[in-house]
């Protein structure tokens, strides 16, 4: 199993932050488990616009992908590319919902793809701080980097926005935007990224900034009932 030597570092966190049911308390089926999620991560976020889509939702040999509505802009009809079999394959994609309240779209593709759960209410409010997450972009339409963090803050709010927000350390550049947040433990889709912020053009990963787990399933199931 081949992934970033950072991946397989952070496994020796878990131990310490992540949730670790006893089945999965060995330290080589940790191993795997975050190998598994790597490649499902690589294998199935696509590059939409000018940023990151993941698959949440399939239904009549179609795939819904969720990304962020400033990526797709006024556009209905996109470019996506797929990085398979190390190559790069293109296909359109249709824009379904849009909701700029919560700056996220929905996005059509015909195909079938391997999609991420999202993390219930419940769950989401019993995350910690300091618990391991993956995030995943396509940076300037490059195939995808997967880059590993943790959480800040769960209900992260800023003063002059009513807006509720996901906060967390891993990296993120340029193309990000749209991208998922999976938390490790779980697998689990616990936010969409929408805003990287930075200091004089340099981008800070400490400022990445996620629409959480019960924003992206309020606006889905509006348009998607059937999602879990």
């Amino acid at each position: 199993m081949k992934y970033p030597a950072c991946l397989a570092g952070m496994v020796l966190l878990v131990g310490c932050f992540s949730r670790q049911p006893e089945e999965r308390s060995d330290y080589q089926k940790y191993e795997e488990h975050l190998g598994k999620l790597h490649d499902k991560l690589l294998a199935v976020s696509v590059h939409i616009g000018g940023g990151t889509g993941e698959p949440i939702y399939v239904s009549n040999g179609d795939t819904y992908f969720l990304t962020a509505k400033h990526v797709v802009g006024e556009s209905f009809i996109h470019d996506v590319t797929i990085y398979k079999n190390e190559s790069f394959q293109k296909t359109k994609g249709t824009v379904v919902a849009l909701s700029p309240e919560f700056d996220l779209a929905i996005v059509r593709v015909s195909g079938i793809f391997d999609c991420f759960d999202i993390m219930s209410d419940e769950d989401y409010s019993k995350l910690r701080q300091c618990e391991i997450v993956l995030a995943a972009g396509w940076p300037r339409a490059q195939p995808a980097i997967i880059s590993v963090g943790l959480i800040r803050n769960t209900f992260y709010k800023e003063p002059a926005r009513p807006e509720i927000w996901l906060y967390h350390s891993a990296s993120g550049w340029f193309g990000f935007s749209g991208g998922p947040v999976i938390h490790l433990a779980t697998g689990l889709l616990v936010g969409t990224i929408v805003e990287i912020r930075g200091h004089n053009g340099e981008m800070d990963s400490s400022r990445m900034i996620a629409v959480p787990a019960p924003q992206i399933r309020k606006f889905v199931k509006q348009f998607l009932p059937r999602v879990k």
